[in-house]
């Protein structure tokens, strides 16, 4: 059974690539939600947004996805990230994975894109989870605190 529904921003300036991500995700979701920007302006703008995922070229008329990355980590968004382009080596697509990108894909290649998608989503799952479990026991250990001081108890 798919998934019900994903918000993407796709960052692409190629109609057809955009149709053919589009497609592919469809593959993998009943309702694919998207917002299509290629300027760097329109990319900050739509950061104001909230998606479950960004999906970018890597080369684009004013900006490239390295820029893009590294605006999303400025904003303190915790949005998994894929590039997708056959505009640059998997050299230089590791650079930006060990910086924290989710994946990255060739154009010739989509299938890997639903998969992507998902180990991506989840592992954001994943995290925000750790973060809802250290803030508990954190509050668990300032309640036992105040307990202590108030009853003057020792360990």
């Amino acid at each position: 059974m798919k998934p019900s529904q994903i918000k993407v921003l796709l960052v692409e300036d190629f109609e057809f690539d955009v149709e053919a991500i589009v497609r592919a995700l469809k593959d993998e979701y009943e309702i694919v939600d998207f917002t299509n920007v290629y300027s760097r302006k329109d990319f900050i703008k739509a950061l104001e947004d909230d998606f479950d995922l960004i999906i970018s070229d890597h080369k684009l008329p004013d900006f490239d996805s390295f820029d893009a990355f590294d605006l999303l980590r400025a904003s303190g968004k915790d949005i998994p990230f894929i590039i997708i382009s056959g505009a640059i080596t998997e050299d230089r697509a590791a650079q930006t994975l060990k910086k924290g990108a989710a994946d990255f894909l060739s154009k010739n290649s989509l299938t890997r894109l639903g998969s992507a998608t998902r180990d991506a989503l989840e592992n954001k799952r994943l995290r925000e989870a750790h973060v809802k479990a250290a803030q508990e026991l954190s509050d668990a250990q300032e309640r036992l605190r105040l307990a202590m001081e108030s009853t003057r108890v020792g360990t």
